[in-house]
């Protein structure tokens, strides 16, 4: 069965569930037509590149796509022109496709110098690329639908359910785990487009009825504060940064009644990787659970030597959701794919055959030889309730050493008031030597953090 006929035999029986962006709404069945005429506009094209300022507009082109067999690499203007610009010169697509009209416009690219892939990815999602070349991990339609099957084989949501999509559908996550899922689940879908807004989202939930959304630990702590009140949300996926139990128990406490289900993955892996059962949320929150079925994991030490449990290692993942490479970089896959196995780059430890992630081995300080995750530092000052956002980060002092900086907002007078409370909180290691204080803290326009790597 190919892709787009697993998602449209799903999605024609639930034909009367709606897709909201602003004021317009789509029934299932229409969303169908629309996809079905699009892709008979782009079939035989090499590769489509989407890049729509509406969200409803890049789903129907990507849905298109798959429907017409046409590999797709979304794009996203809420990172800027500059980003895609660059995305385009790696990828280089026959086409692509924009909604600047007013509608979905179709631009062929007469000099485009794409080089077809051994075996036809349906997707190629390109990585953040905040610093760096941007990466395009080929995922192959066996790949999405297995991702997909796990993912809705453990999410409690039916045609009941209203899901709010507030990431662009550029992250991986955003397509396969929610919008996919969602639609095979026969679920309310509402879009939210533009900038990270809190209150819109806010607002989005509660005059749409939302019941159900994923998104990082800092959107939904910033959610949870901001509520002031209940919310109808009775299922939260929580992914894309490491969780601290300070945060997690924010979350509940706003959300006391949801479903909260804890979540790992990254691109690569088309996302998901596992998942904490809802019921086991509240007593460890900050494992993100169980391998899906039909992933392995391993967890090796620097040697490449398995490690005993409970000890920290980095992650290695396989299975039918893994990525068969990155697009036009055959040296950055064979770095990354040995015998069949992903190396994630997480640095993560299993007990009790739950998995924890502690952070990005490319994120550690090596501080006088002690490695420090800043995830580790930020946790510890997030339970101080004059912390509203903060980062860590290491740079380079000048003499050939690294320190710790610090950027952080909240209810503090001065830097010397944050350094008392670091004194307090952390380890004498883990005391930063350079403190700003800020009003906001830089995050993409999904709401996940942009973490520092300079000498500021």
């Amino acid at each position: 069965m190919t892709l787009w006929k697993y998602i449209k035999e799903r999605m024609l029986s639930f034909g009367g569930s709606t897709v909201r962006e602003g004021g317009v709404c789509v029934s299932y069945d229409e969303l169908v037509g629309y996809v079905e005429r699009f892709a008979l506009r782009i079939s035989g094209q090499g590769c489509c590149a989407v890049c729509c300022a509406s969200e409803l507009s890049a789903a129907t082109a990507i849905l298109g796509c798959i429907a017409a067999g046409v590999p797709v690499a979304p794009l996203s203007m809420r990172y800027g022109t500059a980003q895609c610009r660059s995305i385009l010169d790696v990828l280089s697509p026959t086409c692509v496709v924009t909604d600047a009209d007013g509608s979905l416009g179709v631009y062929g690219i007469c000099d485009s110098s794409f080089s077809p892939a051994r075996v036809r990815p349906a997707l190629i999602m390109f990585t953040s690329g905040t610093t760096g070349t941007p990466k395009g991990a080929m995922l192959t339609e066996s790949a999405v639908m297995a991702n997909v099957s796990a993912v809705e084989s453990y999410l409690r949501v039916d045609r009941r359910d209203t899901m709010l999509i507030s990431r662009p559908l550029y992250h991986c996550a955003a397509l396969t785990d929610e919008l996919l899922v969602a639609l095979v689940k026969g679920c309310g879908i509402v879009f939210s487009c533009g900038r990270f807004d809190p209150v819109g989202i806010l607002g989005l939930i509660r005059s749409r009825s939302v019941s159900f959304m994923g998104s990082t630990p800092t959107v939904l702590g910033l959610l949870a504060r901001m509520s002031r009140g209940s919310l109808p949300l009775r299922g939260i996926s929580v992914s894309g940064e490491c969780l601290s139990r300070p945060v997690a128990e924010k979350i509940r406490k706003a959300f006391p009644e949801a479903d909260i289900y804890h979540a790992y993955g990254l691109t690569e892996a088309c996302t998901r990787v596992s998942f904490l059962p809802c019921g086991e949320f509240d007593s460890d929150p900050c494992s993100v659970g169980y391998a899906l079925p039909g992933v392995s994991l391993k967890i090796l030490d620097p040697a490449g030597r398995p490690v005993r449990s409970g000890v920290y290692g980095e992650l290695w993942v396989k299975g039918k959701n893994i990525m068969r490479g990155y697009y036009a970089r055959p040296d950055l896959t064979r770095s990354v794919l040995q015998g069949g196995w992903l190396r994630t780059g997480d640095i993560a430890a299993q007990r009790g055959g739950k998995l924890y992630i502690r952070g990005r081995a490319d994120d550690m300080i090596i501080r006088a030889g002690i490695n420090i995750f800043p995830q580790e530092i930020e946790a510890a000052l997030r339970r101080d309730p004059r912390t509203a956002d903060v980062v860590a980060y290491g740079f380079d002092d000048g003499v050939g050493g690294v320190k710790i900086g610090l950027k952080i907002c909240g209810s503090f007078t001065d830097e010397g008031e944050v350094r008392r409370m670091c004194v307090d909180l952390l380890p004498s290691y883990e005391v930063p030597s350079k403190i700003s204080l800020a009003d906001t803290i830089d995050r993409g326009v999904s709401g996940k953090l942009v973490r520092l790597q300079s000498s500021l």
